[in-house]
């Protein structure tokens, strides 16, 4: 009793999400499938690569932030020394000149002297 309906494995393989394509290009969906998914794994690694050293270069930082905070109260502590010695300097101080000249001779720069403030 053979029926105009077809049977139900033809139907499956009429709703296979290949069945509008033609058949030449049916071969080419495990490649490019394997190509996609190569390009994922890869995107994948790398991003995990990335954010490991981004996560040891936010350690080395914490690492060195301490040493930094204190290189910056000594450089501002001799900054203020440099400015009461050219001010000492200024004011007439032969040590304090000996030491500008001495510094200038070498190719330091020093700040300009302070003015004293006036009432």
């Amino acid at each position: 009793m053979p029926s105009d309906q077809p049977s139900v494995a033809q139907r499956a393989m009429s709703q296979r999400p290949t069945a509008g394509l033609p058949p030449g290009s049916r071969r080419l969906l495990v490649p490019i499938g394997c190509v996609a998914l190569t390009l994922f794994i890869a995107t994948v690694e790398q991003t995990v690569a990335v954010l490991g050293a981004r996560g040891d270069l936010i350690a080395a930082q914490a690492r060195q932030q301490n040493a930094y905070d204190q290189s910056v109260d000594y450089r501002n502590q001799l900054d203020a020394i440099a400015v009461d010695t050219v001010t000492l300097a200024s004011q007439g101080d032969p040590a304090a000149k000996a030491i500008t000249d001495a510094l200038r001779q070498q190719g330091i720069k020093l700040p300009e002297p302070k003015q004293p403030q006036q009432p």
